[in-house]
This record gives structure tokens, C-alpha cells and sequence, in this order.
């Protein structure tokens, strides 16, 4: 078992130190044998899960042979130590045919010093609880199976159930944190199909949060790459550039869910405040209703500006679960998780047409999928049922910024939004190439790098913080923000995209070539790198494959198509053909360097006139 990276970890008023082999309670050693001390590092480091027999003895007794009582005499001196009788005091949890699992929560890699004395005491004082759900009777040794696994779930549900007292934080130090993540919850023992619950009932509170003034929240497709890439609280508070995490467990059990949750300083690496949730599962709208008021009276206190009070529509039964499933999918961002989640949202508001959140979820999904009539119906009835829905009045901009073509319109509904949510990053995104369009440069780079601020893990935001640099002719800068967003993922395809285009603009037509051509550009960026290159039949061929099902037919790469091929007439042509079908790249035209060779040209000026952007 190696010991020498493991860092110290405090449960309850212990204090264990892998590195020193030393385990204190308020500072005074605790005497343990060599083998019960190796035992209880297992079951620390392995806590919150079941660890069965067989890995304690192979981690701590290695390759020698010895009887499951040499496992079970230390477990037994252990609990000594730990005043552990099982009661009232309850640390190590025996699953019957299984193992043991350490069922208190642990704080890892926190030195004595930097605690506070409040936290010190409370982690001193505070004993572990009585579970507060039952353990299950025995059933038959007929049904074996099932009963290991009611077992198993029963020890794990231990697990949060002793949880500090409500600390109460330094003064003023819950008020001065300025950015906060909410990470996905972490399921213990959930049934498979409900993976969705901690990353949507995180997406809500992070919404309820949004309305505190002064508060910026980082946005749900920033923290759903915490769950791809689980880290504890610090880390990922670091990744995130915020304040402080809010941390949490979700776990069920006979039809209840509980959610245990630990706001953590990222600089401190101290719990500022913790608290338990629990509801019945057929009312996860009062569970959640219940975390963000609690959340959310915790951060607001003492801060300048109050939250506006909203006037909350209780959802029918299903109609709120459905919702959260939907906006799990909808997160995923690819289109047959978005085409599920319109099914969802549909669901939602089957069960419950008065329910707004689910009308705005799905103006959501129709926008990213190029369906701006039934995006725009849905936003519509979404502020019918609620005026003040922030996400509603973004998805209305984006309608009119990009099918529309009215810019004044869209960022007037972008400004809404954002006064109802100013940690929305994707109103700030839509709103940032609103100004780009009419030559509002400075502003449009605030508003771009705002969202990037607020979701710095995001490849589109990443990558548009390029382009709008691009519009606004800073190549060089464009360039390496756009090559920032490659060193996130270099198969980011919209990032090569940009950065020809960009490279293409600085005069060097080999490397805008070599970005189009790679990557695993589609046929429009292939014909058009072919066709800078002078190689026209193989642009044309190229050309040749594009979609015949998008009644667009790449409208706008057309019109540059046809430009590098030297067809200026054949250009305005598509670009005239880009206005009937609402090609929403087509807004960008008045700014893009793509097409300065046409603005001498009248009908370009007539285009430009239409879409009501400068001339």
C-alpha cells in the first residue's frame, strides 16, 4: 500500500496522517497496531463506498496468508479507537458478506492551521449521527442477491448522514465571495437511469443563484465537465477560477432523495457551510425549491442588493422531472441529445402547460437545431407564463439576431436577459456578436471575454472570443486566442474554422488552406481552401458535395466559394440567396473580412441596407 502521496484527512475530531502514521483526536495521539492503522487509511481514502474483504486484506496484509479474523480484530480495535459503538457514534459500517465502509464525511489535504477556529471546533465536537433512515430488515437467505444489495445501499446511505453542524462561516466571509460553482451532485446508489439527477438539480440551483446581484455563477456547461473529469472541491474550484464550490452528494431510498451539500472556500480550503436536503421522490420541485432557498439565503446575507422576489409556479406531478431530464440531454450539446431533449421538454409540458421553464427549454433546443419559428413560439409562450425567465428572453434574441436579422430587437432581449441572469454566458456570447455586427468592436470584445470569464471551459465561447476579434480586424490577437482554444482540444472543428479564416485575412493562404483542409472539415471548408489555391475543378467537385437536404445549401460558404474563385457576381448572388432563407451567418456580413472585396459593390450596400446594418 502506498502511503507517501497520501494527503491528511479529518473526520468528525480526528486527524489522520498517512505520511506520519500518526491518528490524534483534538491533537492527542491515538495509540493503533500497524495493521489497524493501514486498515483505516483503506477505509478513509475508499470512503463513502463499500470495500470489501478481500481488498482489505490484500491492501494491508499484501500477499500473506491470514484469516478474515486478523481483518476482523482490527476492525474491532479500530472502532475502539474511534469510540465507534455503532449507535449513537457510528464511523465504520459492517455489510454483512460484503465488507466495511467508513460512512462519515471526510475533508482531505486540510492542514490544522488553515482551518478556522469555529470549523476546528465544530470538526472537534460535532459526533457522528444515527442514520436517519432505517436499515432494512433481513430478508429471506432465499433472496441473496437482493438482499446484498439492499445492504449495500443501506451502508451507502449512511454515508452523509453525519455531516457537520451548520457552521457558522468568519464574519463577512460568505458576503465577500464574488464567483461560485455548483458542481453536479454525486450520486450514491442511484438507479442507473437516473444519472441525470445530480447534474439537473445542480442546473437549478445554479439558476436560482444567477439572481443574486453581485454573484457570478459559473454556468451548468462549465461544471458538466466536472463530472466527466470528477476532482474534489478545491481543484475544481481552481479550474473554474471561482471563490468558492458547492459540493454534494444526492442518494435514494424508499422513494426519499437526500442531498447533502458543503459550500467549500477555494483559497481557505475550508467549509464555509454545509446542510441536508430531503424530499420525497415524487417531489423533486420541493427538494430543489429547498436547496436554492437555503443556498441562496446563505450567499445573499449581508450582500448589497437584494434578489427579486419571483413568484414561483409549483409544477404538476412528472412535469418537473421530465424538465430536469430534458436539460440534462440539452447540455450535452449534440444533436441527438437535443433532439431528445425537445421529447422531454414536450413532456413537460404535456404534463403541465402552464409550467414556463419547460416552454423556454424548448426554445432552447429548437434554436440549436435551426428551428427559429418553433423556437420563437415556444420562447413567446415561455414569457407568457413568465415575463421575468431569463433564458427566455435570450432564446428571443437569438431568433431575432439570426433569422430576424434585427440587431437593435435582439439585444434588447439580450439585455433583459442579462439583467434577470448577468451570469447567463451565453446571453453575453449572442450579445457580444450583436454588437460585432454593427461595428461595435470594443463593446463586443467585453461581452465576448464576460463570457468567457463565466464559462472558461467552454470551446465555443473560447473559440468566438477569436472570431469577434477577427471581425474586429485584431488578426494577431484573434490568432493566439483562437489557438488558446485549440490547446483545449485540438479536434475542436470550429476552431481550425476560424482560425483559416483568420490566417486566410493575414495573407497566408498555405496555412488557411492547411486549417480548412484538416480537422475533419466538411465539404464547404474544403472547397473553399481548394479554391484560394487555385485549384477550381477540386473546389467545384468538393462543392458538388454538399448536403442536398439543407434547403440553405451553405448559402453563405457559397458566396465565399464563389468569391475565391473570382465570381463576384456569382457571390452577391448567393449572398442575396442567403436573405430568402435566413442564413443566419448572413447578420456578420457587414464586418467579416471574407467579403470586404465586395462592399463597393451596390448591391452589397442594398444587402446591408435590408438587414439594417451600417453601410
Amino acid at each position: 500500500m502506498a502511503l507517501e502521496k497520501t494527503p491528511s484527512y479529518h473526520f468528525g475530531p480526528f486527524r489522520l496522517d498517512p505520511l506520519t502514521r500518526r491518528l490524534t483526536r483534538d491533537g492527542e495521539a491515538v495509540p493503533l497496531t500497524a495493521r489497524a492503522f493501514d486498515t483505516l487509511v483503506v477505509l478513509v481514502e475508499n470512503h463513502g463506498r463499500v470495500v470489501t474483504k478481500d481488498e482489505l486484506i490484500g491492501s494491508v496484509w499484501h500477499d500473506a496468508f491470514v484469516e478474515e479474523n486478523n481483518l476482523n480484530q482490527a476492525i474491532s480495535a479500530l472502532r475502539r479507537a474511534l469510540h465507534d459503538d455503532g449507535n449513537g457514534n457510528r464511523f465504520i459500517e459492517t455489510v454483512p458478506r460484503k465488507g466495511y465502509a467508513f460512512v462519515v464525511p471526510v475533508l482531505e489535504g486540510i492542514d490544522a492551521d488553515l482551518l478556522t477556529p469555529p470549523a476546528a471546533q465544530r470538526l472537534a465536537a460535532a459526533p457522528p449521527a444515527a442514520p436517519a433512515f432505517p436499515d432494512p430488515a433481513p430478508a429471506p437467505r432465499s433472496n441473496g442477491t437482493r438482499v446484498a444489495a439492499a445492504l449495500v445501499t443501506a451502508c451507502a446511505l449512511a454515508v452523509g448522514t453525519f455531516w457537520l453542524a451548520k457552521p457558522s462561516a468568519p464574519p463577512g466571509a460568505l458576503a465577500r465571495i464574488r464567483s461560485v460553482a455548483v458542481l453536479p451532485f454525486r450520486p450514491i446508489v442511484l438507479p442507473a437511469d437516473d444519472e441525470f439527477l445530480g447534474l439537473a438539480l445542480a442546473d437549478s440551483v445554479i439558476t436560482r443563484l444567477s439572481r443574486i446581484p453581485n454573484l457570478a455563477v459559473r454556468p451548468t456547461g462549465a461544471v458538466r465537465e466536472m463530472s466527466a473529469r470528477p476532482s474534489e472541491p478545491v481543484a475544481a474550484g481552481k479550474a473554474l477560477n471561482v471563490d468558492a464550490v458547492l459540493d454534494g452528494q444526492i442518494q435514494e431510498v424508499d422513494g426519499r432523495v437526500r442531498v447533502t451539500l458543503q459550500l467549500v472556500g477555494v483559497e481557505s480550503r475550508t467549509q464555509l457551510w454545509s446542510e441536508r436536503f430531503d424530499a420525497p421522490r415524487s417531489n423533486l420541485f420541493e427538494l430543489e425549491d429547498s436547496i436554492a432557498d437555503g443556498v441562496e439565503r446563505e450567499l445573499a446575507a449581508g450582500r448589497s442588493g437584494t434578489a427579486p422576489a419571483v413568484a414561483r409556479h409549483v409544477p404538476a406531478h412528472g412535469a418537473y422531472e421530465a424538465y430536469l431530464r430534458g436539460r440534462y440531454y440539452w447540455n450535452k450539446r449534440t444533436e441527438d441529445a437535443i433532439r431528445k431533449s425537445q421529447d422531454l421538454f414536450r413532456q413537460a409540458i404535456e404534463a403541465d402547460p402552464a409550467f414556463a421553464p419547460a416552454w423556454a427549454g424548448l426554445a432552447d433546443a429548437h434554436n440549436l437545431v435551426g428551428q427559429p419559428t418553433e423556437a420563437r413560439a415556444a420562447a413567446a409562450k415561455a414569457l407568457e407564463l413568465d415575463p421575468e425567465l431569463a433564458e427566455a428572453h435570450a432564446a428571443l434574441g437569438n431568433v431575432a439576431l439570426f433569422y430576424d436579422f434585427d440587431v437593435a430587437a435582439a439585444q434588447a432581449q439580450f439585455a433583459r436577459a442579462l439583467a434577470l441572469n448577468a451570469s447567463y454566458a451565453t446571453a453575453w456570447q449572442w450579445s457580444a456578436f450583436g454588437a460585432a455586427a454593427t461595428g461595435r468592436f470594443d463593446e463586443a470584445v467585453t461581452k465576448i471575454r464576460k463570457a468567457r470569464e463565466l464559462d472558461p471551459l467552454s470551446l465555443s465561447i473560447a473559440t468566438d472570443v477569436g472570431q469577434i476579434l477577427y471581425y474586429a480586424g485584431r488578426y494577431d490577437e484573434a490568432e493566439r486566442e483562437t489557438q488558446r482554444a485549440l490547446e483545449m482540444d485540438e479536434h475542436f472543428v470550429q476552431a481550425h474554422v476560424v482560425l483559416g479564416q483568420i490566417l486566410a485575412a493575414k495573407g497566408d493562404t498555405a496555412g488557411a488552406a492547411r486549417e480548412l483542409q484538416g480537422s475533419g472539415s466538411s465539404p464547404d471548408t474544403l472547397a473553399i481552401a481548394l479554391a484560394r489555391q487555385g485549384r477550381e475543378r477540386e473546389a467545384l467537385e468538393a462543392a458538388e458535395k454538399l448536403p442536398k437536404t439543407n434547403p440553405q445549401r451553405f448559402d453563405v460558404f457559397g458566396a465565399e466559394l464563389e468569391l475565391a474563385l473570382g465570381r463576384r457576381g456569382a457571390a452577391l448572388d448567393a449572398l442575396e440567396k442567403a436573405y430568402r432563407d435566413r442564413d443566419g451567418e448572413l447578420i456578420m456580413i457587414g464586418v467579416d473580412p471574407r467579403f470586404a472585396a465586395l462592399r463597393g459593390e451596390a448591391r452589397f450596400q442594398e444587402l446591408l441596407r435590408r438587414l439594417r446594418l451600417p453601410a
